[in-house]
């Protein structure tokens, strides 16, 4: 870096014609701004930014009552997100998840999950889902952690069979 700045200098010292005061102020400019350029890694991994938290209860005892708290999540972009969910259900066989995907592809994704199954944690294998978590017990809780995807709208649901529908979010 040092030899390709000193060669841009002595180029541009005679063409610029400028007298050493003010060659000696662009040179140390020239500089600051290479320096800074330098100071801040683009290559930085995502677990060493910012990690944006959220925690989202599952709840209901019965397939009438079942939903997502809350039913709506706002997270910026670029962040590595850390969704905490917690069954609040104490029903037996009250067995959540939660898959992030594609905005409007909730049909496709919660049909799909039921070939996937169990083993699989009820999350397919598709193109549209962002990420998903590991079946949560009752009184239980599980962690995942993703990238942020680009700004936009996304939904959540739980993909555990006959889920789907009413535990949805955005």
């Amino acid at each position: 870096v040092y030899s390709l700045a000193l060669a841009f200098v002595s180029k541009y010292k005679a063409k610029l014609r400028l007298n050493q005061q003010i060659f000696g102020k662009w040179v140390i400019l020239f500089f600051a701004t290479l320096l800074m350029s330098c100071s801040e890694n683009p290559k930085t991994p995502l677990s060493e930014k910012e990690t944006f938290e959220i925690t989202v209860y599952a709840l209901g005892e019965t397939m009438d009552d079942i939903s997502f708290e809350p039913e709506q999540i706002e997270a910026p972009a670029g962040k590595l997100l850390q969704v905490k969910l917690i069954n609040k259900s104490t029903a037996i066989g009250m067995f959540h998840n939660i898959v992030f995907y594609t905005f409007g592809e909730g049909q496709k994704v919660g049909f799909n999950s039921i070939a996937s199954g169990q083993s699989k944690n009820y999350i397919p294998n598709l193109p549209e889902v962002i990420s998903g978590s590991k079946m949560v017990e009752m009184g239980d809780s599980k962690t995942i952690e993703f990238p942020a995807p680009a700004v936009g709208q996304y939904n959540y649901s739980c993909t555990f069979p006959g889920h789907y529908s009413k535990m949805t979010g955005v």
